[in-house]
């Protein structure tokens, strides 16, 4: 067979769709395009699609593709319909698949210089855009709050789907932290999640005494709850007294994990309840057997693909080969499935008799290992057992034979430490002779789980079904009461059914189908137990049996009726910010996310032509993003006093500021938790939250508010901050909740020495964190005569030994020689700047956080707002705190930008949105949440739905957003934050 036949060309689109998207194939609409010059090609991917379950329809050239059609296959990129693309944030377009096609999938966007966060950010929300099950249970979690600072260990295959599982379980309130053996690290992914401020404890360079003490550390973090797969971490903190005790419950994912948990159970051992998701049907029927089987063998045949290329030996195609399957479980059965499908002979080999049997019904051949093996070209073992394969089987496969596992455990394949001799990270090599004769075979991933360690995991949707399946088992724990006063008693309890019905009615749905329900004489007739073939024979009087029926009449139960899903606000104007404003206007909500925006009876429409339950809120005004303020001290709004009178400059008020700071006791934590209050009821629905004591560290996290708690850094001198101060803010931030996000405010540049203005902004980058600094407030800060920078090379140990020295620098070019400025950063204030020293600010990347009111009671001058807009750069708006603002009203700050850009000579008519835009997707800009699974600042598909809604009449759009900016403050009635309301008036 040449590669250019229909059936290896087939084999390897699908391939591609299978490494570029990590979609599933089984029930996925997937189209197929007819070409009369390869009527070959399109008859074998329909069959070889239908064969692993997908529902496959034809589509002749020319004719529109269906709206249910989700991907499109050709054997050509000129075959595509027209007006398709590779990759669309419009989810109605279908994902295309052809030689010579552009890229799809989350590689479709990245670029060579992008950094392993922003490439590993990418790829999490590629995945949490088809995770909707996970994301609708999580959002119950986060409504009920049952999960806030609830400790929560995850120990999973660390990849973009599982961290779209771990920023759910972070974003509904839970303290979560990850491991991973270091073969099951994707470090794009880990990388991305430090980013978001999740602790991981994991590498994938990680060595085995690295990697021990790893899974050690997250015991000794004493979780509460463990999502595990092996069972690994469950054992090991049976075996750790100091942290078995505050282990409650745990949930398990694999079959290799509850097999020695059930044997633990039985000798009297485990001492928790554990549910054992991997027994559910939701998991095991789909996971097993549809996501493992399907990725298995693609990443199998990608790396005989590699092997073709680098020519160390002939390797027969698919079609062409004998697989052997050890084990048909669901697992093998999958395998068997999908390798069958492209062409392969399947050979199982099974303990179990009536598994044998069933493989038999299933068309396959069924023989004993060692025979079996002595003719396959691939062998998988999916059996999950240790020492599956080992060398005696290995000796009867000829050289050159393949061997791969599918799923996994540790030493499922069993070499007794043969050494490996790698051809690529994945393909080695191996000599199982005996006595020195030569029998080399193939060896795929080190023996570890192919899909995992050599692909990218099971499809997107399967894991939403199983992390759907693990979000029930914690919601089933604590309905148990297993975070109670008093322990549960341990044992092995099953996901409930009434669990696994709703997620695969929910399943059901996101395809757009449903399922008939039974009804009351259903429902009836099958509780019946008399309900029977032969009756006795009775004797009753005439009214006997009209009283018996209208018994069992009014008997009858009710049927359920079932919340709608989606919700729709409406209001006589939206302003989605990222689109055109729209009159009678709609956003529909599922969960925490925008499903729809645009007119509303397109919006309604839509709903109902899918089958989508809803329920509609109407406003009679406005309806914006939720307001995102840039800057704000919530532990200080307590300190309103402050802020009753003007002052002549910074140090006037910091005299006032710190005579009430120091000259009481403050409940940090309650001030800021009004802080937050307030700010909802304004309209905000994140904040970069500068914390200054640690009382008030979870403000943000304890209100459910988005946005960033940014750690204040100052008062150190370089030797204190050598001798202790690094170390005390590391341990300051591991302490600080991971959600909804964590990052360090180097207080000023006259606040701190250059030690910790050079070291801080690495401490933050390396842990993936953001950085947020005050700049350019106070007027000693700005630039006071020319110089040519001979300035650093002075060596000197501050900014203010430099003013003492007569240096004129300007603040801004001081931070921004050290290191502090970038797009990860954004400043405060900026209001004595320098036309150079904007341009700095451009060239960085860094945005600047406006704060007037703050600035007019201070005694400041007023920031350049108008050379801002004018040069381009990067704005956003901030309140500060109540010790230097009258109020947390974003909109008062806007209304008072509007007067001083004006006043400034800022004339042009786009004065009203850019200011608005500012104040919303400005401020997440400034917080890198403008863009990601966790984007805000917009009405957007896909973005999470914070929503604010202003009493403003909308009868004229333009007259509508002046009245926003220039009077909006206080007309706020409403606030939803990630589809949750926080405040109505």
């Amino acid at each position: 067979m040449s590669p250019a036949s229909d059936v290896y060309r087939a084999e390897r689109l699908i391939a591609r769709f299978n490494r570029s998207t990590n979609r599933l194939i089984a029930g996925t609409r997937i189209g197929v395009m007819r070409e009369t010059t390869a009527p070959g090609m399109t008859a074998t991917l329909q069959q070889m699609l239908a064969n692993m379950g997908a529902r496959v329809t034809v589509l002749e050239q020319g004719v529109p593709v269906p709206h249910d059609v989700e991907v499109v296959f050709a054997a050509d990129a000129s075959a595509l319909p027209t007006g398709s693309t590779a990759i669309t944030a419009d989810e109605a377009a279908p994902i295309c698949i052809a030689e010579g096609a552009a890229p799809v999938g989350p590689a479709a966007t990245a670029t060579a210089g992008d950094s392993l966060a922003k490439r590993g950010a990418a790829r999490i929300e590629w995945s949490h855009k088809y995770m909707p099950i996970t994301r609708e249970l999580a959002e119950e979690f986060a409504a009920s709050g049952d999960l806030r600072g609830v400790r929560i260990g995850v120990v999973l295959v660390l990849e973009p789907k599982t961290a779209v599982l771990v920023l759910e379980l972070a974003r509904a309130g839970a303290d979560v932290r990850v491991f991973a053996p270091a073969n099951e690290v994707d470090p794009e992914a880990a990388a991305a999640l430090r980013a978001r401020g999740i602790v991981v404890l994991a590498s994938d360079d990680a060595d085995a005494e690295h990697e021990a003490e790893q899974a050690r550390d997250l015991i000794r973090w004493k979780p509460q709850l463990l999502i595990d797969d092996g069972a690994h971490l469950i054992r090991l903190a049976h075996l750790m007294p100091e942290a078995r005790a505050s282990l409650r419950g745990a949930a398990e994912e694999t079959t290799s994990g509850v097999r020695p948990l059930r044997h633990m159970h039985a000798d009297g051992k485990l001492e928790i309840p554990v549910v054992p998701v991997n027994d559910s049907a939701v998991k095991t029927l789909f996971d097993n057997l549809h996501g493992t089987g399907q990725t298995c063998v693609f990443a199998i045949v990608d790396e005989l693909e590699t092997l073709r290329e680098i020519r160390r030996m002939p390797v027969p195609q698919t079609a062409e080969s004998t697989w052997l399957v050890l084990g048909y479980g669901p697992v093998g059965a999958g395998v068997a499935r999908h390798a069958r499908a492209l062409g392969a002979k399947v050979v199982i080999a099974e303990l179990d008799t009536v598994r044998a049997l069933t493989a038999e019904a299933d068309g396959y051949d069924v023989a004993l290992a060692a025979d079996a093996a002595a003719i396959a070209d691939v062998i998988v073992s999916a059996s999950g057992v240790p020492g599956t394969v080992d060398l005696p089987l290995a000796r009867h496969a000829r050289p050159g034979t393949v061997f791969a596992v599918a799923g996994g455990v540790d030493a499922e394949v069993d070499f007794e430490d043969r050494p490996m001799h790698d051809l690529t990270p994945q393909i080695s090599t191996i000599d199982v002779g005996v006595a020195g004769a030569a029998h080399e075979v193939i060896i795929l991933a080190h023996g570890y789980g192919v899909n995992y360690t050599a692909s990218g995991g099971n499809p997107i949707e399967i894991m939403d079904l199983s992390f759907a399946a693990q979000l029930a088992a914690l919601r089933q724990l604590l309905d148990m009461g297993a975070l109670g006063d008093a322990r549960l008693a341990p044992g092995i309890f099953p996901l409930s059914g009434d669990q696994e019905q709703r997620i695969a009615r929910l399943a059901l749905a996101t395809h757009g189908s449903t399922v008939d329900t039974k009804n009351a004489a259903q429902e009836h007739a099958a509780a019946d137990w008399r309900n029977q073939r032969y009756q006795a024979q009775t004797v009753q009087s005439d009214g006997g049996a009209d009283r018996a029926a209208s018994a069992q009449q009014a008997g009858k139960p009710a049927q359920a009726v079932e919340t709608p899903t989606v919700t729709v606000y409406s209001a006589d104007l939206v302003i989605p910010v990222t689109g055109p404003r729209i009159v009678n206007g709609a956003v529909a909500v599922r969960g925490d996310r925008i499903m729809h925006v645009g007119d509303r009876g397109w919006v309604v429409q839509s709903l109902r032509e899918n089958g989508i339950d809803f329920a509609e809120e109407h406003w009679a005004g406005v309806l914006t993003p939720g307001l995102v303020n840039g800057h704000t001290h919530l532990q200080y709004t307590g300190m309103a006093e402050v802020a009753k009178r003007t002052y002549n400059g910074f140090d006037d008020w910091s005299v006032a500021f710190d005579t009430v700071y120091e000259g009481r006791t403050h409940d940090w934590g309650a001030a800021a938790a009004r802080g937050a209050k307030l700010a909802f009821a304004s309209g905000t629905t994140a904040a970069a939250d500068v914390v200054t004591d640690t009382a008030a560290a979870s403000a943000l996290h304890d209100a459910g508010m988005h946005g960033i708690a940014y750690w204040e850094v100052m008062g150190w001198s370089n030797d204190e901050w050598q001798q202790t101060g690094r170390d005390q803010t590391a341990l300051q931030l591991d302490t600080m909740p991971a959600t909804p996000g964590v990052g360090v405010s180097p207080h000023a540049p006259y606040s701190l020495e250059v030690q910790p203005l050079l070291d801080v902004p690495d401490l933050v980058r390396g842990r993936g964190m953001r950085l947020h600094i005050h700049l350019a407030e106070a007027h000693m800060e700005l630039e006071h005569q020319s110089n040519h920078d001979e300035w650093a090379e002075m060596g000197a140990e501050s900014f203010r030994a430099l003013r003492h020295r007569g240096v004129g620098v300007s603040s801004t070019q001081f931070v921004d020689h050290l290191g502090v400025l970038g797009p990860d950063c954004h400043i405060a204030h900026g209001v004595y700047m320098t036309d150079r020293d904007r341009s700095l600010l451009r060239a960085r990347g860094t945005s600047v956080a406006l704060c007037p009111r703050s600035n007019e009671v201070i005694g400041l001058d007023m920031p350049p707002v108008a050379a801002y807009l004018r040069e381009g750069n990067l704005i956003c708006v901030g309140t500060d705190s109540l010790s230097s603002s009258p109020s947390l009203d974003l909109l008062a700050d806007v209304a008072l930008l509007y007067k001083i850009a004006r006043e400034q000579g800022y004339g042009d008519r786009d004065l009203h949105q850019r200011l608005f835009n500012a104040v919303t997707l400005g401020g997440a800009t400034a917080l890198g949440l403008g863009v990601g699974p966790q984007r805000i600042g917009q009405l957007a598909v896909g973005a999470l739905a914070d929503l604010a809604f202003f009493d403003i009449d909308a009868a004229d759009p333009d007259a509508a957003l002046a009245e926003l900016v220039e009077a909006g403050a206080g007309s706020c009635r409403r606030t939803i934050v990630a589809g949750v309301e926080r405040f109505r008036a």
